[in-house]
């Protein structure tokens, strides 16, 4: 089973700020509610979600996701696995008319799994898309640079 989600919202900050934001992997749980640590070794890394009992599953269950696309100013991809499965997050940055960005998440749970994975973690990611895109053009914005 796979179960995928799509969502796309535009910022009113540019691309060329807000991509940096992104790119920084370890300051993800700045502007992402689901993570409280990211953390990066070479073309891989954790993620960590909150919460003791959460955190404490994730960090027993799921393996350490790996960077498999990077496309500076406009793309990155992780791949995560998770119990008898994959976890496969890509975000995307595109200008938008105005000086805006436009800002796509793309998630994606499968194995045998899936079920139970959207309902651990797949679900918040999905729900939280308009706080991250919102955290993210605060941080990226001028004004507070």
């Amino acid at each position: 089973m796979t179960w995928t989600r799509s969502a796309t919202q535009v910022l009113d900050v540019e691309r060329e700020l807000v991509w940096p934001v992104l790119a920084d992997l370890p300051g993800w749980s700045r502007w992402d509610p689901d993570l409280v640590e990211v953390t990066r070794h070479g073309e891989g890394g954790d993620l960590v979600p909150p919460g003791r009992f959460w955190g404490a599953v994730h960090r027993k269950t799921a393996g350490p996701y790996r960077l498999v696309a990077v496309e500076e100013g406009r793309r990155i991809e992780l791949h995560q696995p998770i119990p008898l499965g994959v976890m496969r997050l890509e975000y995307l940055l595109a200008d938008a008319p105005g000086g805006r960005t436009s800002y796509t998440q793309h998630v994606s749970l499968s194995g045998p799994l899936a079920r139970v994975m959207v309902w651990v973690v797949g679900g918040n990611v999905v729900r939280h898309f308009p706080e991250k895109g919102a955290a993210l053009a605060r941080l990226a914005s001028p004004a507070t640079a």
